[in-house]
């Protein structure tokens, strides 16, 4: 699985987008500080995102500042490769 983390330090909100292999889909978590619930959790089940624009969008708000079309380019590196990898913005 990658996740390229994308929090926010001056909310303290975490922000993961990434490639889930064994799912064959996209994933978007947004998370506020001091809770273990997700405010946004996508890319739950099988094949549901094959592109990553819907869930960009979702996360962007909450997220730090990020180059999209070099997240973009990761993203679809790491789904062409099947890739498990961390990485930061």
């Amino acid at each position: 699985m990658s996740r390229c983390v994308l929090d926010n330090e001056q909310t303290g909100i975490e922000v993961v987008i990434g490639w889930d292999p064994p799912l064959g889909t996209y994933f978007a978590q947004v998370i506020r500080p001091g809770s273990d619930e997700p405010i946004i959790w996508l890319g739950t089940s099988h094949n549901k995102f094959t592109a990553p624009d819907v869930l960009i969008e979702a996360i962007s708000p909450y997220a730090c500042k990020f180059d999209r079309n070099v997240l973009i380019s990761n993203l679809a590196l790491d789904r062409s490769n099947n890739s498990e990898r961390i990485y930061s913005a």
